[in-house]
C-alpha cells in the first residue's frame, strides 16, 4: 500500500468513526491525492512517530495537513497559511471553525483512532 494511500485511509477510517459527520470531503481526498509519494511517505512517518511519542496526541499530530505543513503551536498562523483543509472549512486554531465545532468533539470521544492508526494501544 503506497503512503498516500494509508493517509486517505486515515481520512476514510476518521469519517467512517464521526457517527454521521462528515469530517473529510472528496476535495480533500484528492488534495491528499495530489500529494508526491514522496512526501506523503514524510508526512506519514510523521504521523506514526508523534503518536508513539504521545500517550494522547492532540489533533495536529494526527492531521495530515498540520505535518505537512510542520504545525507549530507558537507559529501556527505563519505555518498554516499553505493549509489546504484550512482554506476549505477553516483554520483549526480558531473557535469558529469546522475543527472546533465537530472535530475536537470527534477526538476527545474517539480515542481508539489512535489504536487503529498506529495497531498499539492507548495508554490514556
Amino acid at each position: 500500500m503506497t503512503y498516500k494511500n494509508k493517509l486517505i485511509n486515515i481520512l476514510l477510517y476518521k469519517n467512517q468513526m464521526s457517527g454521521g459527520i462528515k469530517l473529510y470531503t472528496e476535495e480533500d481526498l484528492k488534495e491528499i491525492g495530489s500529494w508526491s509519494e514522496h512526501k506523503c511517505k514524510k508526512v506519514y512517518n510523521r504521523i506514526f512517530f508523534c503518536i508513539h511519542r504521545y500517550d494522547f496526541p492532540g489533533m495536529a499530530v494526527t492531521c495530515p495537513w498540520c505535518q505537512r505543513h510542520f504545525y507549530s503551536l507558537l507559529l501556527r498562523q505563519a505555518r498554516c497559511i499553505g493549509c489546504g483543509y484550512g482554506k476549505r472549512h477553516g483554520k483549526c486554531y480558531k473557535t469558529s471553525s469546522f475543527f472546533h465545532d465537530k472535530m475536537l468533539n470527534f477526538f476527545l470521544a474517539h480515542k481508539e483512532l489512535y489504536t487503529a492508526i498506529t495497531g498499539g494501544s492507548f495508554n490514556g
